[in-house]
């Protein structure tokens, strides 16, 4: 008798629960979450050697914010006559002398590949151009 007891004491539990549940289903709840703001640019390093010439490829560019943000290219000073043209997605930028471009503007989040094209012309030195995101 105590185990019939027992087992209809559990069974009425495990009623109330799922009547409990299914009470609860038909509410609505709102769930708020953060995400941290990631911006990146994922370059192969791009060297422009001594002299002219001419090189190509890609880079992943990451950014969740909706502020908006630039791409900027850093590189050594240029000396008289040393010319670098980058071509960052199609968009085209001269080079400061001073070692630091704005290449790039975006509003919005961005995720994808982008092509680029490095010209360089008289270069008495190689050069190290580094990309880097700037939010606003």
């Amino acid at each position: 008798m105590r185990r019939c007891a027992t087992f209809a004491v559990s069974a009425a539990c495990f009623a109330f629960a799922t009547s409990a549940q299914a009470e609860a289903a038909r509410g609505s709840f709102q769930m708020r979450a953060y995400v941290p703001e990631f911006c990146e640019i994922s370059a192969p390093p791009l060297l422009a050697s001594e002299g002219d010439g001419i090189f190509t490829g890609t880079v992943l560019e990451t950014c969740n914010t909706e502020q908006g943000y630039s791409i900027v290219a850093s590189h050594r000073t240029l000396g008289d006559g040393e010319r670098i043209a980058l071509s960052y997605a199609g968009i085209q930028n001269q080079l400061q002398p001073h070692g630091w471009t704005e290449v790039a503007t975006r509003a919005g989040a961005r995720y994808g590949m982008r092509p680029i094209t490095v010209r360089h012309t008289s270069l008495a030195s190689p050069v190290t151009i580094v990309l880097t995101v700037t939010t606003f």
